[in-house]
């Protein structure tokens, strides 16, 4: 079952022309199984997988493989996380994030610019002002 909000907000996204990326520690089988039982694969532009990576988070390799797949530069990008190691590997590569907090308690996702439940606190409008207005 999708994150709370999340169908919504994919919706209103791709509305919006937003080009979307999921880049993955997991394996391509667990990607490719999530995206199976969600229904969710029609939204992303791009899909990278641990396979296509030399080096794991927090090191920006994956992020970077992202931006670059999508033809957009790093500091254009924000990238949606609830671990540690990608709150890290996303600001290391430029990126701002926002951490959703749905394995880790939000105490513990403090060093992401933004901090969230779940996507039913996040709009397309406010993620655009979050891009424009909250420093590195």
């Amino acid at each position: 079952v999708p994150t709370a909000g999340l169908v919504d907000f994919l919706n209103s996204l791709k509305k919006n022309e937003v080009k979307m990326a999921v880049a993955t520690a997991a394996p391509r089988v667990n990607m490719d199984f999530v995206f199976e039982m969600t229904g969710l694969r029609e939204y992303f532009d791009v899909l990278i997988d641990a396979s296509e990576v030399m080096k794991g988070k927090p090191d920006p390799e994956i992020y970077l493989k992202a931006a670059d797949k999508l033809n957009c530069p790093p500091e254009s990008c924000i990238v949606f996380e609830d671990s540690m190691p990608g709150i890290e590997a996303a600001q290391n590569a430029g990126m701002k994030v926002i951490a959703l907090a749905t394995s880790h308690p939000a105490e513990r996702l403090q060093s992401a610019e933004r901090v969230v439940k779940d996507f039913t606190e996040i709009r397309v409008d406010s993620v655009r002002d979050f891009l424009f207005t909250t420093g590195q």
